[in-house]
């Protein structure tokens, strides 16, 4: 197999390059970054995590890479470009999903399952990383706001909905509680692991969050089963 180039690379990514909107559908397949280029990005991410977009240097990046400065631009033209190849290298396997999901045989076992996704997901070092650079320059580029949405919040509700729709369809769930449902056990799942990985430390003294999602299953559901028998119970009054 052919050995691919700093420069090949370069103009591959340049013909294939997605929008952010692209990222944001998942539709874009990954480019094939040598190691030493994933070396650099990753390096860089840090960077701009620790340091913000206009405090993170060509000149320190070049130094923690152990290279000098001209060399970066065998991999990127610009501190623009490098960010773009950034969200390229690493929404694009934050954003894919699973070619297999599991047999669910109940609506517990469908929520357990994306909730078990949403703390394998953010248990990821590199996805924890790659959201912090999104959290730290997000602010200088706003067009980067709505992918950290959609990788923090977004993604998991669509998995969720997957199968959830299924027992509205069956008259299980009212298509209301269906909906807040949904919102309930992900925002309650995203904040805790934004909490444990983002904001407050590296969450070594936070509880288990598999046990976490088990209570935030078991609440939820008991919550609109109620609310279900109460809307049935109304509706066979009138």
């Amino acid at each position: 197999m052919p050995r691919t180039t700093p420069t090949d690379e370069k103009r591959l990514t340049r013909a294939s390059r997605p929008s952010i909107g692209e990222l944001l559908q998942g539709a874009v397949d990954p480019v094939p970054y040598s190691a030493q280029h994933l070396r650099v990005l990753r390096e860089a991410m840090i960077l701009i995590s620790d340091r913000g977009y206009a405090g993170a240097s060509l000149r320190e990046l070049a130094r923690r890479v152990q290279m000098s400065q001209p060399s970066l631009y065998h991999y990127f033209d610009s501190k623009d470009e490098m960010v773009e190849q950034i969200v390229r290298a690493y929404a694009v396997e934050t954003l894919a999903m699973p070619d297999v999901a599991p047999v669910i045989e109940s609506l517990e076992q469908g929520l357990r399952y994306g909730l078990t996704r949403i703390i394998e997901t953010f248990e990821s070092g590199a996805h924890v990383i790659f959201m912090r650079f999104l959290m730290a320059i997000s602010r200088e580029k706003p067009e980067l706001r709505s992918l950290g949405r959609n990788l923090m919040h977004d993604r998991a509700v669509s998995v969720m909905k997957a199968f959830v729709d299924g027992y509205v369809d069956e008259g299980e769930l009212r298509p209301e509680d269906s909906r807040d449902l949904i919102e309930l056990v992900t925002n309650a799942m995203v904040m805790r692991m934004v909490k444990r990985h983002l904001l407050f430390g590296d969450g070594a003294d936070d509880p288990d969050p598999d046990v976490f999602a088990d209570f935030v299953v078991d609440t939820a559901l008991r919550g609109v089963k109620a609310r279900k028998q109460r809307a049935d119970e109304k509706a066979d009054e009138l």
